[in-house]
């Protein structure tokens, strides 16, 4: 998800997400988040849980409920064992930390994109930058083959 562009922006752009030093795992889950509630694993569900592939990635996913995780989890070795997917909660603290978050890489994104522009002569648009970076050469998630390298 946010892989994805942050890829494009380092290849196209040598704009670099880690140096916003915003949290980039929780602008991972809000993606996540809102997707696990807008595409719901069973079409007749009204609960919206994190996904098996969610919880192998995240372990301790940051929108769930606090005693619902302490009900639910195990631990074993550093990791999480899940007896059954916990719902997407979001508490308005979380949501205040991620809109927080977000607010804070847009006002980074928008800093470097300007200095890109001055640096350029102000004449760089998107499209010229990101000229030769395909889907099939930047991987979506992080360990993702493109399939270019097989």
């Amino acid at each position: 998800m946010v892989q994805g562009y942050r890829m494009l922006f380092e290849r196209g752009l040598d704009i670099r997400f880690a140096d916003s030093g915003v949290d980039l795992l929780l602008l991972e889950q809000v993606v996540m988040a809102r997707n696990r509630v807008q595409h719901q694993e069973h079409l007749g569900s009204n609960r919206p849980c994190h996904s098996p592939a969610d919880l192998k990635r995240l372990q301790n996913p940051f929108f769930m409920d606090e005693h619902e995780q302490s009900i639910l989890a195990g631990k074993m070795k550093g990791t999480s064992i899940w007896t059954m997917a916990p719902r997407v909660s979001v508490t308005g603290d979380q949501l205040t930390k991620a809109l927080d978050a977000v607010s804070a890489f847009s006002d980074w994104m928008d800093t470097a994109m300007d200095k890109l522009n001055q640096h350029r002569g102000g004449g760089m648009h998107v499209k010229q930058a990101t000229r030769g970076i395909t889907r099939s050469n930047v991987p979506l998630n992080e360990g993702e083959s493109t399939g270019a390298d097989a």
